[in-house]
């Protein structure tokens, strides 16, 4: 999906740690190959084609420099406190990389990627998975179903 960056509702951009020189090597990247993972977005309640950036702050921020009017999305069918957990839970799962990350604790979010294309398995909610909410991914070994198998 094609997104104006206009419809973007960008209210968690503060929380993203900046990196000068991987930004230089996102833009530079961006500039070559053009946008090769979309971001991530929820749609807003009640407002009609407005969506709130769950992940790709930084790949917004490029493609303005570069002088683009839109941004390849995808869009996460679930509330946006769901989908920040998610992300935040997917991000403290993959190990600290150079290549990216948008967060202080991310990875290069390569996880995120792939399951936002639909590879993978599905998203379910933390419930599903028998995961406490305030676990937020660091579920223990009894408490995943899983888990032990």
């Amino acid at each position: 999906m094609q997104l104006e960056f206009h419809q973007l509702d960008r209210r968690w951009e503060h929380l993203r740690v900046r990196h000068p020189a991987r930004q230089r090597r996102l833009l530079a990247s961006l500039a070559e190959v053009g946008q090769q993972t979309p971001i991530v977005v929820v749609a807003v309640e009640g407002q009609a084609d407005r969506y709130v950036v769950i992940d790709g702050y930084k790949r917004i921020m490029a493609l303005e420099q570069l002088g683009r009017d839109t941004v390849d999305a995808v869009v996460w069918p679930m509330s946006e406190a769901a989908a920040v957990l998610l992300n935040r839970s997917l991000r403290l799962s993959e190990p600290e990389s150079d290549a990216g990350g948008g967060m202080a604790a991310g990875g290069d979010g390569a996880a995120l990627r792939l399951r936002s294309r639909g590879v993978g398995a599905p998203v379910r909610s933390q419930c599903e998975l028998g995961i406490a909410a305030a676990g937020a991914g660091r579920a223990s070994a009894g408490s995943h179903p899983t888990a032990g198998a």
